[in-house]
């Protein structure tokens, strides 16, 4: 359910390389009806460099959420001190990416969770560029607002302070008949735009997941401590990005 960087990713993996072309494959995730299906789509990288710099940048940005997990080295290439310790819990660095030039993600877990199925994950992504932090929101906005026409559970909330928003969201996995939810994640996504040095959008995140076997648990959690995690996302002193 998470994707490349603040609106979910992709993950790119090389399919051929010559001197003239290199092919990327993109895993791309995205919803129909109120079933959850992945479609997989091969494109020329090359062509996408033609594209002007914000508008390639924001092909990044919009690709919806749930994704599939490659296993690659572990680089902390943001110097984020760590570990990240936030709602009482510690959270270690147990993944990143690094797959162009101007986009890093790194995610962290607590000790006894898995990345594949984790209850809390913490995320810190970057993305060099000059960018409009309310073009950024609204372009998540207009994604999950598209969500919401397949699949009701989807919602959202948006909150600003001091030039900083949180966009606080909640999407769902469902049974193919569309009756039973069988992945629902809350996003607290925390963006701040970074205005000296690396120039860009830094995204400092929490996602919590309910599945099958605790779902009501999660729901009624999150009817009954809604505002926790906004506190602590909100509050969370963000690290100075520098990047390797």
């Amino acid at each position: 359910m998470r994707g490349i960087l603040f609106f979910g990713w992709v993950e790119m993996v090389t399919v051929s390389h010559n001197d003239n072309l290199t092919i990327y494959l993109f895993r791309i995730c995205f919803f129909v009806s109120l079933n959850f299906t992945i479609k997989i789509s091969i494109f020329d990288f090359n062509k996408l460099e033609t594209m002007n710099k914000p508008l390639k940048i924001f092909l990044f940005l919009l690709l919806p959420l749930f994704s599939l997990h490659a296993q690659n080295k572990i680089t902390d290439y943001l110097n984020v001190p760590g570990p990240i310790i936030i709602g009482s819990k510690v959270y270690n660095l147990t993944w990143s990416s690094h797959p162009n030039e101007n986009y890093f993600k790194q995610e962290y877990l607590s000790s006894n969770e898995n990345i594949e199925k984790y209850n809390t994950l913490v995320l810190v992504e970057f993305v060099r560029g000059n960018f409009d932090i309310k073009d950024v929101i609204n372009q998540k906005v207009t994604e999950l607002e598209e969500m919401k026409k397949a699949n009701p559970l989807v919602n959202y909330q948006i909150y600003e302070n001091n030039g900083e928003y949180i966009l606080d969201f909640l999407v769902s996995e469902n049974s193919k008949d569309g009756k039973e939810v069988t992945v629902a994640e809350r996003n607290i996504y925390r963006y701040k735009l970074v205005t000296e040095n690396n120039k860009g959008i830094l995204l400092f995140a929490v996602s919590e997941r309910g599945y099958k076997e605790n779902m009501n648990a999660f729901f009624t959690n999150f009817k009954n401590n809604s505002t926790q995690w906004i506190e602590a996302v909100g509050t969370y002193p963000l690290p100075n990005i520098k990047i390797k």
